[in-house]
């Protein structure tokens, strides 16, 4: 039978309580006592509770991944990315779906703060600082002034995209945003990007497309492409606008790359399944380098407001290629 906590504390001639501070906390033992514990402890193997050691250093050994929202595939890989990091940490992650209209405010995460040391926060769009804090926060993906986080390089993603588009000579470019500040920001980015790169590409229209399904991104492609002077390539802002775009050039007939070309801003994966070329954003890393964050705070740093900025990567597929001229 394993040794017992009241094992040792006989062995070692103490009560229980300072066989705990010392094996876990060791304040308030003397090194001489301390010693003796550690002894009986190594004679008898006994091997103390993990949850024990986290009470005793007044912590909870865990983290909370909070998303406002439903939880997309978008967020699932940075979820992945979280947990693999405090998993690596020895930390304990829990997920927590609040609505997307509810409030960031100190209420919203009151519940948490006895049960987790820090928390993760996901969301789609910058979100006002609340003016007190239960305990300590991470953002990912969108802004909480003040607090830390790991986000995207936008601006980088827009030079990116603007620069392939004019790259392989697309001209005249709609850009299909999430409805939203998110969305409007990195249009808006997109359009300075042109710009910047000498005007080689222009963006002639901006459609920011509501909803959270393909469906609306497709009429929204749909209407775009019925234009008597449509537009020569599509910039979708995320996964589920290029999803749409996509099916809406099936159904009109249209090959990527050659007729209109289409470009994406978000995940590999939807890269990999459609064909499209993508401005990868590195989701599974954005996760794990907010958990470090958190993790460092659940183990008491001081928050310093520290911004990790990730670079997107260009991943080419023949969506920006115009394959009949390559093959002529």
């Amino acid at each position: 039978m394993a040794a017992t906590i009241r094992d040792v504390a006989a062995a070692a001639g103490v009560s229980t309580a300072t066989v705990s501070r010392a094996l876990h906390a060791g304040a308030g033992v003397s090194p001489r006592t301390r010693l003796r514990v550690e002894e009986a402890a190594r004679r008898l193997e006994y091997r103390p509770s993990a949850t024990a050691a986290r009470l005793a250093s007044g912590r909870h050994g865990a983290v909370a991944f909070v998303v406002r929202g439903p939880l997309l595939s978008s967020g699932a890989e940075v979820l992945d990315g979280v947990c693999s990091t405090l998993a690596g940490a020895g930390l304990d992650c829990s997920l927590h779906l609040v609505p997307q209209e509810a409030e960031f405010d100190a209420s919203l995460l009151a519940d948490l703060a006895g049960r987790v040391d820090a928390a993760v926060v996901l969301a789609h769009t910058r979100l006002p600082r609340p003016p007190a804090l239960p305990l300590p926060v991470v953002a990912v993906c969108a802004e909480v002034p003040g607090v830390p986080g790991a986000f995207v390089d936008l601006a980088a993603a827009a030079s990116l995209a603007a620069g392939h588009l004019a790259a392989a000579r697309y001209r005249q470019v709609a850009v299909l945003s999430d409805a939203g500040a998110g969305g409007d920001a990195l249009a808006r980015l997109v359009e300075s990007a042109a710009w910047a790169g000498g005007g080689r590409v222009r963006v002639v229209r901006h459609v920011a497309v509501a909803g959270a399904g393909s469906d609306d991104a497709a009429r929204a492609a749909a209407t775009v492409l019925a234009d008597p002077s449509p537009p020569d390539a599509l910039l979708c802002t995320s996964d589920r606008l290029v999803r749409g775009a996509a099916r809406a050039l099936q159904l009109q007939g249209l090959m990527a790359g050659d007729d209109v070309g289409l470009l994406g801003i978000g995940g590999e994966q939807t890269g990999i399944d459609l064909e499209v070329s993508m401005v990868v954003e590195p989701r599974q890393l954005l996760g794990a380098a907010a958990a470090a964050l958190a993790a460092e705070l659940a183990a008491g740093a001081p928050a310093t407001g520290e911004r990790v900025l990730l670079a997107p990567q260009l991943m080419l597929r023949w969506s920006t290629a115009r394959r009949r001229r390559i093959l002529a």
